[in-house]
């Protein structure tokens, strides 16, 4: 994880479904064999944690920042609305499409990601319609 975090540029924000793709592109040229994000990265799916603070990637990339401010580095911002607009996005511009939830709730936040979706398609539906 440190290899993708040091290797972004700190003038691109980054979200959970920006960053899975990197990952999936990384495993996609480094790793042999079969995996989810690698599988998503070379189908082009997008994956989104709709609870990032609370997963382990979002430790990670809150650690990485941390390492970041010690030396004096740029920082990355991260941000989950772009995780909505993309999510949006890509239900506007299909007219088939499936979800799967690995997850039911954040530990955090209590809130599931069955809520994410259903913010999403409220967010798409509000945009198809203006």
């Amino acid at each position: 994880m440190d290899h993708i975090l040091n290797e972004w540029d700190a003038e691109e924000v980054a979200c959970s479904w920006k960053l899975h793709r990197r990952i999936g592109e990384y495993l996609h040229k480094k790793a042999p064999g079969r995996g989810i994000l690698k599988s998503a990265y070379e189908h082009n799916v997008p994956i989104f944690v709709p609870a990032f603070s609370d997963s382990e990637l979002g430790i990670d990339f809150a650690l990485h920042k941390i390492a970041r401010q010690e030396e004096k580095r740029p920082l990355l911002r991260f941000d989950p609305f772009e995780d909505f607009e993309k999510f949006a996005d890509t239900m506007l511009a299909t007219k088939r499409m499936g979800i799967l939830t690995v997850a039911a709730a954040s530990r955090v936040t209590g809130r599931s990601n069955s809520a994410f979706t259903r913010s999403c398609w409220r967010g798409a539906a509000t945009r198809k319609f203006r």
